[in-house]
């Protein structure tokens, strides 16, 4: 296996599954066949659960982006950004503040065509058609658009349990080359699957799940416990701690029910870099 953006749109892509899921239509006909399947693997009453956890997802998102302008920095990276819906970073950032500057990143060629349709015209937001898989090429990339001597926000939403490595490489370390490059102040937000507290009911349509994403997509989805979250925090300093998304950085009594299966699909937190 090779790394490198992906061109192909004969089979089913996690983004164009995740835009259905958030109210879109997807890419392609694939994506809204592997979009059906993946509910039909629920129970009658909680096939709704994969919508409400991408809408958890991205409101956790816009959240993240508030935090981070109201620490002043005005710079965002958004790895495996999808395809353009609701809540999307520079419309979050931009309206606050013009001068802020977003840079997106996807390997599919389906949400890159779609940004750069409705980027036309944006001096301070792009997108590239790059794999996160190779940090130092996105790095290379994103410099060319942002001072990464300067705070940036970085986002990983959603996007690392679909994150399959050759090689022996190790994703903790692909997360650490982004970390680490970041200037002191900025800002790293993480949200992931997580099958932690999942209740023993809901476990194995997750594990279908996950051989849906195989079997349509050809990448994994796998789901962590939170001592494996925390990891990718190592060495930052966490503003939140590793929590179900409707909790992070939420206005008190916004909390959503621990109950709900959409809720504790996912974890993830906000961090600073220190110094």
């Amino acid at each position: 296996m090779t790394y490198g953006p992906r061109c192909t749109t004969d089979r089913a892509t996690c983004g164009g599954v995740y835009d259905i899921h958030l109210g879109g239509s997807g890419y392609t006909r694939h994506d809204r066949e592997a979009a059906r399947r993946m509910v039909a693997e629920f129970p009658a009453g909680q096939r709704d659960v994969p919508e409400r956890a991408a809408r958890f997802n991205r409101q956790f998102l816009v959240r993240s982006v508030g935090y981070a302008l109201d620490q002043g920095i005005r710079q965002f990276l958004d790895l495996g950004c999808g395809f353009p819906r609701w809540g999307n970073v520079h419309e979050v950032a931009q309206p606050r503040h013009p001068d802020a500057r977003v840079v997106y990143v996807d390997y599919e060629l389906g949400p890159v065509e779609e940004y750069r349709k409705l980027l036309s015209g944006n001096g301070k937001t792009h997108v590239l058609h790059a794999d996160l898989r190779e940090p130092e090429r996105v790095l290379a990339q994103a410099a060319e658009r942002l001072d990464l001597g300067e705070p940036v926000w970085l986002g990983m939403l959603c996007v690392l349990s679909f994150v399959r490595l050759c090689h022996g490489e190790d994703l903790y370390d692909v997360v650490r080359q982004y970390t680490d490059r970041l200037a002191p102040g900025s800002c790293f937000t993480l949200s992931i699957g997580c099958g932690e507290d999942m209740p023993a009911e809901s476990l194995p349509p997750f594990y279908l799940l996950s051989e849906v994403y195989e079997r349509e997509l050809g990448t994994p989805y796998v789901l962590r416990n939170v001592s494996q979250v925390e990891r990718f925090f190592d060495g930052l300093s966490l503003v939140t701690p590793v929590t179900y998304l409707t909790d992070c950085l939420a206005e008190p009594g916004r909390q959503v029910s621990y109950t709900d299966w959409a809720k504790r699909a996912m974890r993830g937190a906000v961090a600073r870099v220190p110094g």
